[in-house]
């Protein structure tokens, strides 16, 4: 008991700053959020980080992507492509009888293997790619990839939704495409 005793001081110490009111110096700067706010500063009965990721996705649907002149175009029946308009495209599907051939252009060494990685609309797929020389001349090659059944439909499920689909293959800039109807087409001549 005598060892607690001079603990007394400061345990009462701390409960009367404890009890002090808020009155005090507010920060430089500070202000109540507004009533308009969305997210996380509106949050009334979610943990933030899910309300945060809510209103993020809103967000991101109700924006319309900058197309700074990059878009989808229909070439031969069958094939979607993405890309600069009047230019070759950075990522193409065409659908031969049920096989959905994938395109991405950027220069690789004709035989490398690789993955692309396709996530949207809630679902992430991949697909092998391989690297494959075009005629033109050194570096003139892209990569090429076929898709049946389950993968093909993992695929088109990415393009499904709203928004966009980033398309990863290691070794190329990733791409922020958006869906589109045009692509939507290409999956559903192939029956997926």
């Amino acid at each position: 008991m005598k060892s607690f005793i001079p603990l007394f001081p400061f345990v009462a110490a701390l409960g009367l700053l404890a009890c002090q009111g808020s009155d005090g110096p507010v920060a430089e700067g500070a202000a109540a959020p507004s009533d308009d706010a969305v997210g996380g500063a509106s949050a009334t009965g979610l943990a933030a980080p899910a309300n945060a990721a809510a209103a993020e996705a809103v967000d991101r649907a109700a924006t319309p992507l900058a197309d700074n002149g990059i878009g989808w175009t229909s070439a031969a029946a069958g094939t979607a492509n993405y890309g600069p308009h009047g230019a070759r495209p950075m990522l193409s599907f065409a659908c031969r009888d049920t096989v959905l051939l994938v395109t991405r252009l950027h220069p690789a060494t004709p035989g490398t293997t690789g993955t692309l990685s396709l996530t949207g609309g809630g679902t992430a797929s991949s697909l092998p790619m391989r690297a494959v020389a075009k005629p033109g001349g050194p570096g003139e090659s892209e990569w090429q990839g076929e898709a049946r059944g389950d993968m093909a439909r993992a695929v088109a499920r990415a393009f499904a939704g709203q928004g966009q689909v980033e398309v990863t293959l290691g070794g190329a800039p990733a791409l922020a495409v958006p869906t589109s109807p045009i692509a939507n087409a290409v999956f559903k001549r192939c029956a997926l």
